[in-house]
């Protein structure tokens, strides 16, 4: 059996909170050479099978399915910054 290729996201707790309980569907990451490099190569989207986001730096986890990663403006109340980010759409659990 293949591994999954997982791309994995600490983040506050705030947020986390929002996404486990459905609230905030998505997820945002500016848009710096870092994240350029985890979501693109040679400017196609890396393939991953599922994203774990991490509720700070401890063992609490959700996975979700991963969908790359678009670029807009975000919503201000679910933490996004006046600018224009990536977007991830966190809203569908993974199932077993």
């Amino acid at each position: 059996m293949k591994a999954m290729k997982v791309l994995h996201l600490i983040l506050k707790h705030r947020w986390f909170d929002m996404i486990a309980s459905g609230e905030r569907p998505e997820e945002y990451r500016d848009k710096t050479p870092y994240y350029d490099v985890h979501f693109f190569s040679n400017g196609q989207p890396r393939h991953y099978d599922a994203v774990c986001l991490h509720r700070g730096y401890t063992n609490t986890t959700i996975t979700r399915e991963y969908h790359a990663p678009r670029v807009g403006y975000g919503r201000p109340e679910w933490g996004a910054p006046d600018r224009e980010v990536y977007i991830l759409d966190v809203s569908k659990e993974v199932r077993p």
